[in-house]
């Protein structure tokens, strides 16, 4: 019953707000103070004191006096913003006085009833005090609304919950918290136990001091977290583990919580007058305190006989509980160098008891550090100092092992499919001889890879992580790649460099870059990055391995790079693509492209049929991002999972309105979907490619593009099934052709370049002199233009070129033939009269060779 009365209450406002009240400010020291307070206002009060320099007697004094205390009050309220205070959600220092006075006020007024003499002045004034703080308590409380704060799951999560791989509901705004732990993740064990085992079997006539020493990151912490959680329980010890002395740095309080933590906290029954009296003793002999001066004077107090006196009586104490005191003393290195003095002063000279075992934990280069800075030698840390337990710095490959285990477990969380996070561990090997403790490890991950994780969505999570850490941790390096682009961009050099003096004159280039890298790795700092760097550009590596006479760029400005598909596929920062991105935290039409094919990809493999739609708008894409688009979803391929053949017979039948030429480099759109296909059908069953074949048999427009498919599969899968069933297919066909002698310039059969897959099956028949023939049996007026079309060439540099060479006239017809059907023929259209206008720039001079006609645009020939 009173169980459930007092929950009833701490549901109230009252309750919550009163619970709130006593828990911050403590219950007894409230009641001290309101003690205090109204006994000098009843002493004050009834010697009347205020009488002899206030007329209370008078009636219009203290009606003056109400109003002006009043006003007064107000004019204090009103500076304090009362409003803003009675509406804090918290408990404050006007809440502790509010109710310091109101419990005086009760006092006085319970005084009065007992029989205390009534006097003058409260007579008049208490009930304007007590309505008052009436009024303000009951609107503090009415406005104390403690609002529960309702939170999701937390995202700070603890270093071992990721190591385990127990992440919940977390998403990728993951955060490691930085707080002390009572687990082992770094094999301490064995120092751990060292520490159980002496102060289980320790019995000293004296205090007795251990030494745990290592370098900072060592993990002596969580070897004293772990050690403390395992001794809980241990009725025969008191274990001294909340003492953290670099939260002190005046020395008097310093010593003061130092030596409370033995005599409060240690549950030895010393009152608190008897513990602050023992705590000036030591702090007038220790430090020579002026502030307890006086009571030496009053009381001749011999500091060293009482010290002495407490000392014993502890001992006597710990005897009568037959328990051990295990004093835990963390971080001693880690605060100021006098107070580091104090705390082992206090340890050899005061703390000298029967049966506590001090453990000092600090690293011993600093610690020598601070001893030499105030001209003492190590020899006096012999003198305390016992025993040594000395933690190693953490194994190299524990660390490795954590950071590898770490980062995947969040990598699968959120990205276990992403294509970008492709060798992303590369980037962490590079990163991780720079991570030594699991302090650095969590900085690294809250700081580097996360922050990598969420800016990476549409670059190379590799690259970006470690760009992000050159950003945090050498961040001139990161500025100079930044300003001097040209020296570290290896890839897609028409998007960057095509204007520049180095386009023209690759020596010079090989040159300055070898110079400007000499210039960069000789300052000592930059050359440690030099292996992270090689990791992201092609050059820095070629530089790292052959710093005497590096080659970068050969004549035709290129270097033979394996890992250009990888780069595509990454979209990595060596590309001039995407170089500016990393920095910009921005996007630009090749990553939109590259997020379309991620988009269709991701339709297709859900039989959406809006992949039929994500195609269709490439289709109508300009020629150059046609090409780029089909780059992405060939590099990309082995990630399509749905029905390949519905593809494959979607492509092809849209293939003539891909586009067949460009300005750029490499292989063209329709080059480049013949290599998707050919990736594709090498994954479909036997029966699918019969569909595939019978569907276009008989379509001889599309001679050369199986022609030109199975040239890939060739390269793909020669020997293979398919490629068996395509070659056989495709010499049926030119067979048929042949045998019934079918015009391939037929409006129904006519595609540009379509007879030169004809011409190549004479030649592997070895009768090349018959294609001619065969040609020169359709050459008539219907068909002179598509013919003189076949023979046309295009090259492409800035300009496209347009010609006809006399090795190709050869392949295809006479001259005379031609010549004749010309005479005969008059041009209808634009596009006949352009390939004309080739064919007679050739008549001019059949021997020349950069003979022909450039234009700007490429010419749409419609014949």
């Amino acid at each position: 019953m009173k169980q459930h009365l007092a929950e009833k209450f701490l549901k109230h406002q009252m309750g919550q707000y009163l619970y709130k009240l006593f828990l911050k400010y403590k219950l007894e020291n409230i009641l001290l103070r309101s003690v205090i307070l109204s006994v000098v206002i009843l002493a004050v009060d009834y010697k009347n004191l205020l009488s002899f320099f206030l007329p209370f007697s008078s009636t219009s004094f203290v009606i003056i006096g109400c109003v002006l205390l009043l006003l007064t009050l107000c004019i204090i309220l009103k500076k304090m913003e009362i409003r803003k205070i009675l509406k804090v959600p918290i408990i404050t220092s006007f809440d502790y006085w509010c109710m310091v006075l109101a419990l005086s006020l009760i006092i006085i007024m319970t005084s009065y009833i007992i029989g205390f003499p009534k006097t003058i002045i409260l007579g008049k004034f208490s009930l304007l005090i007590i309505l008052i703080l009436i009024v303000l308590l009951v609107l503090r409380i009415k406005c104390f609304i403690p609002k529960d704060v309702i939170t999701g799951d937390s995202n700070v999560i603890d270093l071992k919950d990721i190591y385990d791989n127990n992440l919940g509901n977390v998403d990728k705004d993951l955060y490691v918290s930085e707080i002390d732990v009572t687990y082992d993740l770094l094999n301490r064990e064995i120092f751990t136990n060292q520490l159980y085992e002496i102060v289980s079997n320790l019995n000293s006539q004296n205090r007795f001091v251990i030494s745990l020493e290592g370098a900072w990151g060592s993990g002596k912490t969580t070897i004293l977290n772990i050690l403390s959680k395992k001794l809980e329980g241990r009725k025969d010890l008191i274990i001294l583990d909340e003492f953290e002395p670099w939260l002190f740095t005046n020395q008097e309080m310093l010593l003061k919580n130092m030596l409370e933590e033995l005599l409060k906290n240690s549950g030895l029954g010393y009152s608190s007058m008897k513990i602050d009296k023992f705590i000036q003793q030591v702090s007038n002999a220790t430090l020579n305190s002026p502030r307890y001066e006086f009571l030496n004077v009053l009381f001749s107090t011999n500091d060293s006989t009482g010290i002495k006196n407490v000392k014993n009586d502890i001992e006597e104490l710990l005897s009568s509980t037959g328990k051990k005191v295990i004093y835990i003393i963390d971080n001693l290195d880690r605060i100021e160098s006098e107070n580091v003095l104090l705390i082992l002063n206090l340890i050899m000279n005061v703390l000298d008891i029967k049966n506590i075992i001090f453990i000092l934990s600090f690293d011993r280069n600093q610690m020598t550090s601070i001893m030499n800075e105030n001209g003492i030698t190590n020899e006096y840390l012999k003198k305390i100092i016992q025993m040594n337990v000395v933690v190693p710095m953490i194994d190299k490959e524990i660390m490795e092992d954590i950071l590898q285990v770490s980062t995947k477990n969040i990598i699968e969380k959120f990205e276990d499919d992403n294509l970008l996070l492709n060798n992303w561990e590369d980037g962490l090997l590079a990163i991780a001889n720079d991570v030594k403790d699991l302090r650095d490890l969590k900085i690294f991950l809250n700081s580097v890879f996360m922050p990598s994780l969420k800016k990476s969505d549409s670059l190379s999570f590799k690259d970006m992580l470690i760009l992000e850490y050159i950003r945090i941790t050498n961040t001139a390096l990161y500025g100079i790649i930044n300003k001097q682009k040209e020296y570290f961009i290896s890839q897609d050099y028409p998007f960057h460099m095509q204007n520049t003096k180095y386009w023209i004159d690759p020596d010079k280039f090989n040159l300055d870059l070898k110079d400007f890298y000499k210039n960069l790795f000789s300052d000592s700092i930059h050359n440690r990055y030099m292996p992270m760097l090689s990791h992201l550009f092609p050059y820095v590596k070629i530089y790292f391995e052959n710093r005497e006479n590096p080659v970068f760029k050969n004549k035709s400005f290129s270097i033979k790079d394996s890992n250009y598909e990888l780069v595509q596929k990454e979209r990595g920062i060596c590309s001039a693509k995407f170089f500016d991105l990393y920095y910009l935290g921005t996007t630009n039409e090749f990553v939109e492209i590259a997020n379309s094919i991620d988009k269709l990809i991701y339709n297709f493999n859900a039989n959406n049929k809006l992949w039929r739609d994500n195609l269709k708008e490439i289709f109508l894409a300009h020629t150059n991002y046609q090409k780029e688009y089909f780059e992405q979803l060939y590099l990309r391929v082995d990630f399509l999972k749905g029905n390949k053949k519905d593809l494959i017979m979607f492509f092809l039948e849209n293939i003539f309105s891909i586009k067949a030429m460009g300005l750029s480099w490499g292989l063209q759109a329709r080059d480049r979907v013949y290599v998707i296909i050919s990736n594709l059908l090498v994954d479909i069953n036997k029966d699918e490619i019969n569909v595939i074949l019978s569907t276009y048999a008989g379509r001889f427009n599309y001679l050369e593009v199986f022609h030109q498919i199975i040239y890939w599969l060739n390269s793909e899968a020669p020997d293979s099934n398919v490629y068996n069933q395509l070659v056989s297919f495709h010499e049926q066909e030119c067979e048929k052709i042949i045998s019934e002698n079918i015009s391939l310039f037929l409006d129904e059969f006519y595609v540009r370049k379509n007879s030169i897959a004809l011409y190549r099956y004479f030649k592997e028949k070895k009768k090349p002199e018959e294609f001619k023939s065969y040609i020169e049996s359709h050459l008539d007026e219907k068909s002179i233009f598509r013919v003189l079309s076949d023979i046309t060439n295009i090259s492409t540099s800035d300009k496209y070129k347009y010609c006809i060479t006399k090795e190709s006239m050869d392949f295809y017809a006479s001259e005379e033939k031609i010549d004749k059907i010309l005479e005969n023929t008059s041009c209808e259209s634009d596009s006949e009269s352009f390939i004309l206008k080739v064919y007679d720039e050739y008549k001019t001079n059949p021997q020349k060779d950069n003979q022909g006609i450039l234009v700007e645009q490429a010419i749409e020939l419609n014949l």
